[in-house]
């Protein structure tokens, strides 16, 4: 039997040689793999990271544009609201003789058609009602269409829908009351009630009626104004601290300070 001196002497230690030599390559081989799978993963790993960081971005940048659109649109109708209410609270119902006049025409086939025609201080009665119940369907609608975004926005908008009480007042003067709230003028009808009892309409429109109650719901807005559009952290929840194991603390400090409308959605 050959010994491994007899090999060494005979010169077979090249298949050893030939064995470690292949074994080295292959460690080697082996390491450069996991390098340059370390590298990949730590680069995937870097751009997830980029990512999520620029996602979280782009939700508060949402925010903020969602936030500054409500809050502006908020303020148009409370001045608004505000402007008209307070034209209805002084204005003088009382328009004087022959504020609505009616002539009756008679056509050459017989057809008799009847043509209604109001005098100035008729027509600026009526203008500023119409504008008072334009902006207070307005505020309805507006509180209504962002309810979503909040409880103390619904109850808002449940707080200016409260006309429905007072629905056979305002029936009486030509004024109708929606389910939710929102008010319809039958101009006829309201001039009517003007022209015959503009005690009665004063009563129900002006300072202890619809615009009373409308200055009464605008200041109340307006003292709630700040804290009517919940805060990110009451609407993300738990998914705004799963992105912060990514972002850092930062991103939750940051809308402490902040506010959040529906835009969960838009992080992932």
């Amino acid at each position: 039997m050959a010994t491994i001196n007899n090999m060494i002497r005979s010169g077979n230690l090249s298949l050893f040689n030939n064995q470690r030599t292949n074994q080295n390559q292959n460690s080697l081989n082996a390491v450069w793999q996991n390098y340059r799978n370390s590298t990949e993963n730590a680069a995937s790993a870097a751009a997830g990271l980029t990512e999520v960081r620029q996602n979280a971005a782009a939700v508060m940048e949402s925010y903020d544009n969602a936030k500054q659109a409500f809050y502006t649109e908020f303020d148009e109708n409370m001045s608004a609201l505000r402007n008209s209410a307070a034209n209805v609270r002084n204005l003088n119902f009382n328009v004087g003789e022959n504020a609505v006049t009616r002539t009756e025409n008679v056509a050459s086939d017989g057809t008799r058609t009847t043509t209604t025609t109001y005098s100035d201080a008729m027509k600026n009665a009526l203008g500023a009602v119409r504008n008072l119940v334009d902006d207070y369907n307005s505020a309805i609608n507006f509180f209504s269409d962002n309810s979503v975004a909040g409880a103390r926005i619904g109850r808002m908008a449940q707080n200016f829908g409260d006309t429905t009480y007072r629905a056979n007042s305002y029936n009486a003067i030509g004024i109708s009351v929606g389910r939710d709230g929102t008010l319809t003028i039958d101009e006829d009808a309201l001039a009517n009630a003007i022209n015959e009892n503009p005690n009665r309409v004063a009563n129900v429109l002006g300072r202890d009626g619809l615009a009373g109650k409308a200055e009464q719901h605008v200041n109340n807005a307006n003292a709630q104004r700040d804290r009517l559009f919940p805060d990110a952290k009451s609407m993300l929840g738990n998914q705004l601290d799963a992105v912060a194991l990514y972002t850092g603390r930062a991103f939750v400090d940051m809308t402490n300070i902040s506010n959040m409308g529906n835009l969960v959605n838009m992080m992932f």
